[in-house]
């Protein structure tokens, strides 16, 4: 991912999706039993039900890389656990439902902790292997905690306080990760309250295969998005936000600009010419305007001319909601992420002390760029069937400049 992202974090700019963060509290486990038993066979002590450590015998004759009596992978990109011998680990994982009033749902739920049980489907089943598959390896009993969607508390922005409570208080059983929105996420590291992912103050380990000497992501990542994580935070030694492909939700909203077909080909020159018997201005045609770089805001413009017709129902002189439209966008914040960070326009840079090597941001004395996307975008929204929709939108017309 593009370094870019970190514009987005300091901007403090919404980004919907899920990562993970560690709680700084830290944690113990307790025993059960003074010996646990499985007389059975069923990897359960016989006494308390917990799962006992009676490992696999390894066995691989066939020497396909799996273990022949229970397909552990046995090459050399294995994974050991240290403390997988060791008691039973609990970890309580708390994880928000990230949609926002309902509007996105993560589905955290189903294809993380694999406890909905409104599916069952395949993909439910294979949820199901991999997490016992983890339990049985790692030796971690994960509880899942899920804050309530139709909670305002916990609704985008509103967690950062509800998780720094619940940390810094550290009663038992408080969460020991969080999965939420990023943007809270982010706001929560900032009061110090999440654990660095780099360290080694807590146990005198770290596991987190990113932080040997020899790793390299882009020949064995692991499904970390290291970039992105390193992009999160402003110290080269430290790291706050885990992102990986078990997080399937991280990258699941993204801002589309749906295109009417038909207008297009109502007012469109035809340029790649007569294709697949369709003679005139196709789809085909505004791909090529696309790829060959030829849509911008004064060709966008142009069309949005072209296609504008008043509506009935705007009585007023401006453009209308009403009306047929070549664009259309929101009056808010979050739309005008989606242009700017959509650019390749950096508002803050970066740079590396040649003796430290640490990081420095700072903001540009000008940033010529930025002015010219501005003033681009006013001209733009002030282009006849080019509109923004503000909330309290009337049907009496309103201004599309910005």
């Amino acid at each position: 991912m593009k370094r870019k992202i970190i514009c987005l974090l300091l901007a403090i700019v919404m980004v919907i999706g899920a990562c993970a963060a560690l709680s700084s509290c830290k944690k113990g486990g307790t025993k059960e039993c003074t010996e646990c038993v499985d007389t059975d066979g069923d990897k359960k002590c016989d006494n308390c039900g917990k799962k006992v450590n009676t490992k696999c015998k390894h066995v691989d004759e066939d020497e396909n890389g799996k273990c022949d009596l229970c397909n552990k992978d046995m090459s050399s990109a294995a994974v050991e656990y240290p403390w997988a011998d060791d008691d039973e680990i609990p970890l309580v994982f708390q994880m928000s439902m990230n949609s926002n009033g309902q509007s996105l749902p993560s589905g955290c739920m189903r294809y993380l902790a694999g406890e909905d049980t409104k599916f069952d489907a395949k993909i439910d089943t294979m949820i199901a292997d991999r997490n016992a598959e983890a339990y049985w390896e790692t030796n971690v009993k994960v509880t899942y905690k899920y804050y309530d969607d139709n909670d305002s508390r916990y609704g985008w922005g509103a967690c950062i306080s509800e998780m720094y409570n619940t940390i810094y208080t550290n009663a038992p059983g408080s969460p020991d990760i969080y999965c939420n929105f990023q943007y809270d996420l982010v706001g929560t590291y900032l009061k110090s309250m999440f654990a660095n992912l780099k360290s080694t103050e807590y146990s005198g380990e770290n596991y987190f295969e990113f932080t040997n000497a020899s790793y390299n992501e882009l020949v064995d990542n692991k499904g970390y998005m290291y970039d992105y994580m390193e992009s999160t935070t402003l110290d080269k030694n430290k790291m706050y936000i885990l992102a990986s492909d078990y997080f399937l939700d991280l990258i699941r909203a993204f801002f589309v600009v749906p295109v009417n077909i038909r207008l297009l080909e109502s007012v469109g020159m035809d340029i790649t010419g007569d294709i697949d018997g369709k003679a005139g201005f196709t789809i085909d045609d505004f791909y090529k305007d696309v790829t060959d770089r030829k849509w911008t805001y004064d060709l966008a413009a142009e069309y949005s001319a072209a296609v504008y017709r008043k509506g009935d129902k705007n009585p007023g002189t401006g453009a209308s909601i009403h009306d047929t439209l070549g664009f259309a966008i929101g009056n808010t914040g979050l739309h005008g992420t989606g242009i700017l960070y959509t650019t390749e326009i950096e508002i803050i840079e970066e740079k590396i002390d040649p003796d430290t090597g640490e990081k420095t941001y700072y903001y540009p004395d000008n940033c010529e760029p930025l002015y010219d996307l501005a003033a681009a975008l006013n001209d733009f929204f002030s282009k006849t069937g080019v509109l923004v929709v503000n909330k309290d939108y009337t049907d009496y017309g309103q201004s599309g400049a910005i």
